[in-house]
């Protein structure tokens, strides 16, 4: 009992679709639906959230509605750790929370194009006397949790699960390969109805009846959105020869916030067992999740040749002559991210 209680929490890390429907007096409502009919800003989203942007008398100038959006799919990324629930509750498998480890709730809620005006001023200044404070209502769209079934789409997931053994999935996902899979994984996943368990009437309550986090203030960037440029070393004065320079100065850094990361596009684990083959879709994720945290530069170490060259390989750090992870780093900027012959 004393985890059921946790299920609503864990229901706000699933994400849900919703299309916008017309509501009384012209007010926009919103209405649980599946990914096909969802609006396009609504496939994968748990919030909405409502701007507000206010003037010296406390008079409302601007007002929009956004819906919130997820870093990443929770949902989907305990699936891809061969996970069928994200938490057990119920005392089907054990009453823990032992399969769930996603514990921190991240998510965005996008600033709509009609609060912009009201964000913008000189950076490093603070805003003006008298221009208007922004604030936004966060409402959860409450649903209760999925267990054992996903609500994802075939071009994330690849196939739902089939009956039978023989159920060969999407090339590139993780899983055990089977017989006449060609390769392929055979991880399936087995499908939420929405309809089912929404309905395809479920229309949400309006945000003002919804309970909410409300009020919460949206603060404008001061200086630069990710960090600022480190200002200079104070110069180091020492003790030295007569007539030798007696100041020296720490050389200039390459970056100010750098990560590595060591990968394949393909790998064997588990005694050989599972067939890990979509490293290229887990690396750019990687390096769009660090950019966007704030690292400004990425060294990628690729040990793919050691999965995918011939014995007495010759490697000149070009990656000629074998499938490596050049697909992905090269889709950025030199200044940002360093690819790595490691075999």
């Amino acid at each position: 009992q004393r985890l059921q209680k946790f299920e609503p929490q864990v229901a706000l890390l699933q994400p849900v679709s919703v299309k916008r429907v017309q509501g009384s007096g012209n007010a926009t409502t919103y209405r649980l639906a599946g990914h096909t009919e969802a609006d396009t800003d609504g496939q994968y989203t748990r919030f909405i959230c409502r701007f507000r942007a206010y003037d010296a008398h406390g008079d409302i100038v601007a007002e929009a509605e956004t819906l919130s959006t997820y870093p990443f799919n929770y949902e989907y990324v305990n699936w891809r750790k061969r996970r069928d629930v994200m938490f057990n509750a119920d005392g089907r498998e054990g009453n823990d929370n032992a399969w769930y480890w996603l514990a921190t709730l991240i998510f965005d809620c996008p600033i709509p194009k009609e609060m912009a005006p009201h964000l913008l001023h000189v950076k490093g200044v603070p805003p003006p006397a008298g221009a208007p404070r922004i604030y936004v209502d966060v409402v959860p769209i409450r649903t209760p949790a999925r267990f054992r079934a996903h609500h994802f789409t075939e071009e994330l997931a690849g196939s739902p699960q089939q009956t039978g053994s023989e159920f060969c999935n999407k090339e590139g996902r993780t899983g055990e390969q089977r017989p006449n899979c060609g390769g392929k994984d055979s991880q399936g996943w087995d499908v939420f109805d929405t309809d089912k368990q929404w309905g395809t009437e479920h229309i949400l309550p309006p945000v003002e009846a919804a309970g909410r986090w409300a009020n919460v203030p949206v603060c404008p960037p001061r200086g630069a959105l990710f960090h600022t440029t480190p200002q200079p070393r104070p110069q180091l004065t020492v003790a030295a020869p007569i007539g030798a320079a007696t100041a020296i100065q720490d050389p200039p850094k390459p970056h100010h916030l750098a990560a590595c990361t060591w990968a394949s596009t393909s790998f064997l684990r588990r005694g050989n067992r599972v067939s890990v083959g979509d490293g290229e879709a887990r690396l750019t994720e990687w390096i769009a999740f660090h950019l966007e945290a704030g690292f400004d530069h990425l060294y990628i170490y690729d040990n793919s040749g050691a999965f995918n060259t011939q014995p007495n390989h010759v490697y000149n750090n070009t990656g000629a002559g074998y499938a490596n992870l050049r697909t992905v780093t090269d889709r950025f900027a030199p200044q940002q991210v360093t690819w790595v012959e490691w075999p």
